[in-house]
């Protein structure tokens, strides 16, 4: 297949096995073409690929600030295909935070019962020049609407971000008490249901994709907010082990899903356990100061207290003796330690 932007080896890599999106991927590139040639978006797509061309490292280091989405929309019921572009910049109400911006490409299907399935995914990931996209850890967030409203479950692997959702799936039909594929589960059958799946980071090392899990959870998806039953990342880990349901905090993620599962089969009522425990203020500390990378409350209180008085982010990384000026900014912006006051 000759395409003129996309990358077929990466649409290939990230982009579900779905019929309908691989057949369509020759006119995709060709909507592509009038987008990148319309006067409003001006050469976007261009300037998507040269920025790939330019940069390296995760999306928050390469990802151009451009505040709208592609997409591609298939109602099975009409046999009908969409192409459209979502310029959210141009309506004040609809646009993203900057930290937010990118150009999502959206591909969503609704099949003959109703049901939606959507698939998001950054749409310089699938253009030319940006390299491999298999390597390094994929960050993804599957949810799940039905009536009673939308929650969403957060995560992170060395393998592909599907196969990964095509494994938790697997655990759906053979019973899984985890909270997600309960709720998965307790969603087949229902009307107007819709399930969607991004792909919000990838091509990371391993610690970075720690902390984002960590973050990204704490501040998304821990239950009872959304399906995570535990806390992302090493504080997960920290958390299990002070729990007693690990014996030690250097495992894998393969090895961390087995031991929850394994507490699920335990306690069917292990969910609501784990949440009520990590609300408890108490226990939150006694996890979070039994790492030894984490900020203790004398140096969280003293930063927030410099920063008050107009001291820079590194002079307060030095003064406190924090790891990096990363973490003195994400405790700063509320990224991190919202609990502490």
């Amino acid at each position: 297949m000759n395409l003129e932007f996309l990358s077929l080896k990466n649409c290939r890599s990230i982009l579900p096995p779905d019929e309908i999106i691989s057949r369509r991927l020759g006119e995709f590139d060709r909507f592509l073409r009038r987008v990148d040639s319309s006067h409003e978006e001006k050469g976007l797509i261009t300037r998507l690929m040269r920025m790939s061309q330019s940069q390296r490292g995760g999306l928050s280091k390469r990802l151009l600030k451009y505040d709208a989405d592609i997409g591609l929309e298939y109602d099975e019921r009409k046999d009908r295909l969409e192409f459209q572009v979502k310029p959210y910049y141009k309506h004040p109400d609809l646009r993203r935070p900057e930290s937010d911006q990118r150009v999502v490409v959206q591909f969503w299907t609704t099949y003959t019962d109703g049901t939606r399935w959507g698939y998001k995914v950054p749409l310089q990931v699938l253009l030319k020049h940006w390299g491999d996209a298999r390597e390094g850890y994929m960050c993804y967030l599957h949810t799940i609407g039905i009536s009673d409203g939308e929650l969403s479950y957060a995560g992170i692997t060395r393998r592909n971000w599907l196969q990964r959702l095509s494994e938790h799936l697997g655990e759906v039909r053979g019973g899984s008490r985890k909270l997600f594929h309960e709720r998965w589960r307790g969603s087949l059958g229902l009307d107007q249901v819709s399930y969607g799946s991004e792909l919000l980071d990838l091509n990371l090392p391993e610690e970075e994709a720690m902390q984002w899990e960590e973050w990204f959870v704490d501040e998304y998806t821990l239950h009872p907010k959304g399906l995570n039953m535990i806390p992302g990342g090493k504080k997960g880990l920290a958390y299990l082990h002070r729990l007693r349901v690990i014996d030690r905090q250097d495992l894998s993620l393969d090895d961390r899903e087995r031991a929850v599962a394994e507490f699920c089969e335990r306690d069917p009522n292990s969910h609501q356990y784990l949440s009520d425990l990590w609300t408890d203020d108490v226990f939150y500390w006694r996890v979070i100061n039994a790492r030894n990378n984490t900020l203790s409350l004398e140096q969280i209180r003293e930063a927030r207290h410099r920063y008050s008085m107009g001291e820079s982010i590194l002079e307060i990384t030095n003064k406190i003796g924090a790891l990096n000026e990363t973490q003195v900014k994400n405790l700063l912006i509320g990224r991190t330690y919202r609990r502490v006051t």
